[in-house]
């Protein structure tokens, strides 16, 4: 969550390049916040994941918001959930003492053709 974000402009954009078909230009809004780059990665990460939602607040309230987010069964009037811990399982790595030997590294050949005959002869 980003809280206590000033807004520095808000408005309509035409964005030419969905207009495809008709050639007309498409409304777009667009507001243009001043943000750390943590809160503009967590925007970035939102706006990829979903849709984002903009809530003004009294300008004199700068308190950080403190919320548990709402669920839809709170919304309904059911009990939530409780939160889902994923656990992953660990993985153990077992390492012998001595790593094996890497073969030796093949000799390089040249195909030699003599009339209807073919060979691989060795590089010295």
């Amino acid at each position: 969550m980003v809280s206590n974000v000033q807004v520095l402009t808000a408005g309509t954009r035409f964005d030419q390049e969905k207009s495809r078909q008709d050639g007309k230009p498409i409304p777009t809004t667009v507001v243009t916040l001043l943000v750390t780059p943590e809160d503009a990665e967590r925007i970035a990460l939102a706006t990829n994941e979903g849709q984002i939602t903009l809530t003004l607040r009294n300008p004199l309230d700068v308190a950080p918001t403190e919320t548990s987010g709402a669920r839809m069964a709170a919304l309904l009037g059911r009990p939530a959930p409780p939160p889902v811990q994923v656990t992953t399982p660990t993985r153990r790595v077992v390492r012998s003492a001595r790593a094996p030997e890497p073969p030796p590294p093949k000799p390089y050949t040249v195909e030699a053709i003599r009339a209807a005959k073919r060979t691989e002869e060795p590089i010295r």
